[in-house]
């Protein structure tokens, strides 16, 4: 999972592009960074909603007990096994929206942040 991502679009914009109706007051900081609000699009019995949702997983969400360190990629049925709180059924798929996102790159100690995004286009997901 990346750790910071940008979203500077307006509401109007995003709501156009992705044919989404936005919650009341939605706001959001246009860089990022995981527990922090960012703006998802989520398929509700009425049609498409934008919504500003907590972004990042819960600090339990990986096993200590496999031995894995730091890592990057998670699966649904690495969150929400048997023993876990999450549940399958709790889990529900969303986009999120975003500009690009950022990757350190470099030697550590002089990291720099490498943009990623589809240029061609103002918002993705």
């Amino acid at each position: 999972m990346t750790r910071l991502i940008r979203c500077r679009a307006a509401v109007s914009e995003m709501a156009k592009l992705f044919d989404a109706r936005p919650d009341p007051g939605l706001s959001w900081r246009p860089t990022i960074w995981p527990g922090e609000k960012a703006i998802v699009v989520i398929e509700g019995a009425q049609g498409r909603q934008l919504r500003a949702l907590s972004w990042g997983l819960p600090q339990d969400a990986l096993s200590k007990a496999r031995g894995d360190g730091v890592r990057t990629t998670l699966f649904a049925r690495e969150i929400a096994g048997d023993n876990s709180p999450l549940g399958l059924g709790l889990l529900e798929r969303c986009l999120i929206a975003a500009e690009d996102f950022a990757y350190p790159q470099g030697e550590t100690g002089q990291r720099t942040r490498s943009w990623f995004g589809l240029w061609d286009v103002p918002i993705c997901a």
